[in-house]
């Protein structure tokens, strides 16, 4: 068959009436043009974009829309072979008899460019990647992490390299996991997550497509609504929940005694070597590391054995 070249979007989806409306005149316009210089039949042929028209093979024969009707692509070659056509530089006759086939398909490497360049995949490497990032930040020495999230957005932004990326969008979605860090080394009444979840959504939203161009429909460019539902959820009970047992670990506010603060677990915030930084609760205490103990890592919990001048 062929006809049916109503225009889509480009995973197969609707357009909308505006920007459908315009592209399907241009399409039409464009056959007619083509087909007065071809000697083709313009009315069927703009048939096919505005009414998604199809005919058969014998229909299309018939009307002068295709010349030849061949079983394979060598009787194909000896059909048109004498055949004159015409381009841009003259008549040109077609010497065919002799011709090779030969088939290329696509490498490992196209067909990987490819599927990173789906911007549901895309959206998913940046998320995976900036969680990954983000954890390394939080808890240093979970190696793992850091290599898992520059992979990722490596990835990531070799298939933005092929889609048509709002800087903005993006700019709020690594925002978003700016502020989750911040919520972490500072658990509050939750005023930073909860900008950080607003920023990854809207971002997600808005990530890919030129929203410059009047009655543009996203839908020709952008991540699956679906897909950002169930990361945006995902996410979201994830880094509360992870938030929540932090903050359950490091304990809940300031003592109202310093006395108190013995037995509590805190977080090294600066090396103690053997004084330094530790966070108990929301607050940060100076800290010295008793004589006997192997000095801990950033990021590593401690317990309060005593106070002092407090």
């Amino acid at each position: 068959n062929i006809g049916a070249a109503t225009p889509v979007g480009a995973s197969g989806e609707d357009l909308g009436e505006t920007i459908k409306d315009k592209v399907s005149q241009d399409a039409a316009a464009l056959l007619r043009s083509i087909s007065e210089r071809r000697g083709r039949p313009s009315q069927e042929l703009e048939l096919t974009v505005t009414k998604a028209r199809s005919y058969t093979s014998s229909e299309a024969l018939e009307s002068g829309i295709i010349d030849y009707i061949s079983k394979s692509q060598t009787s194909l070659l000896d059909e048109i072979n004498g055949s004159t056509v015409v381009t841009p530089s003259g008549n040109v006759i077609l010497e065919t008899s002799n011709l090779e086939i030969q088939t290329f398909e696509r490498t490992m490497l196209e067909k990987f460019l490819d599927a990173v360049g789906d911007p549901n995949i895309t959206f998913v490497l940046l998320t995976i990647g900036s969680i990954a990032l983000t954890l390394e930040f939080i808890q240093p020495g979970i190696l793992i992490g850091g290599f898992i999230g520059i992979l990722a957005i490596s990835l990531a932004f070799t298939g933005m390299g092929q889609l048509p990326v709002n800087w903005l969008a993006l700019a709020l979605i690594f925002g978003a996991f700016i502020l989750f860090f911040v919520e972490a080394q500072a658990p509050g009444i939750g005023l930073y997550i909860t900008g950080g979840i607003i920023c990854f959504i809207v971002g997600s939203f808005l990530l890919f497509g030129d929203f410059s161009i009047p009655g543009f429909d996203r839908g020709i460019f952008g991540v699956n609504l679906w897909v950002i539902g169930i990361v945006g959820t995902t996410l979201s009970g994830s880094v509360i929940l992870t938030l929540k047992a932090l903050s359950e670990a490091v304990g809940k506010g300031m003592p109202s005694h310093t006395s108190e603060i013995i037995g509590s677990v805190g977080v090294v915030k600066t090396p103690l070597s053997p004084i330094g930084t530790i966070q108990v609760g929301s607050d940060l205490w100076t800290a010295e590391m008793h004589s006997n103990c192997a000095s801990p890592a950033v990021g590593e919990f401690v317990i309060v054995k005593n106070t002092d001048g407090v």
